[in-house]
């Protein structure tokens, strides 16, 4: 848990490297926020609200404890941001083919298109998976020394 109120701490630190249990303990915290609002989001309206107000404010610490675990394996943030941004264009086809084709299924061109697009974001998540989880650069790399050992 103290990982997580030190990455609160570093909310908006984009340099520099962060270890595995940094990343780790902020995305599992922030998750269990999230499932635990949801959840009770059920009782009341408000809890739909919190979750949304937490959801936004972590989002600038989970994208910076982000970007330096993979400054930790020698990687930039752009890996992240391409994962993300890859919807995109699958975002504009489902726009178009809702806008002009009668019925988007029965076109297998587009369907294929779609599959094989998910593929690769699938791919592309995979890797980028991989990056968080692995060890970090021994020693210094392109982005400083390792990260703190210990969140104090």
């Amino acid at each position: 848990m103290s990982w997580f109120v030190y990455c609160l701490k570093h909310y908006a630190q984009f340099s520099g490297r962060a270890g595995r249990p940094e990343y780790w303990w902020m995305y599992w915290v922030t998750v269990g926020i999230g499932v635990v609002l949801y959840l009770l989001s059920a009782l009341s309206p408000l809890f739909n609200w919190l979750n949304w107000l937490t959801t936004v404010a972590f989002f600038i610490p989970s994208l910076a404890v982000a970007a330096r675990r993979l400054h930790d394996t020698g990687h930039s943030l752009w890996w992240f941001g391409a994962w993300n941004l890859a919807l995109i264009p699958l975002g504009a086809v489902g726009l178009y083919a809702k806008a002009y084709m009668p019925d988007p299924l029965s076109s297998p061109g587009l369907g294929l298109f779609v599959a094989l697009y998910l593929l690769a974001w699938l791919v592309l998540a995979l890797w980028i998976t991989y990056l968080l989880c692995k060890r970090g650069d021994a020693g210094a790399n392109r982005f400083g020394e390792p990260g703190p050992v210990s969140p104090g």
